[in-house]
């Protein structure tokens, strides 16, 4: 997921907005594997 997300972002927005979108996939997987 996190993966194909890179991908597909690299080319259309600036490294800013990559890390952060990253970082908001990273928070919400770790946010699952806590609950669960």
């Amino acid at each position: 997921m996190v993966a194909s997300l890179m991908g597909c972002s690299m080319g259309h927005r600036d490294p800013v907005e990559v890390k952060q979108a990253l970082n908001e996939s990273i928070n919400e997987a770790n946010s699952r594997a806590l609950e669960e």
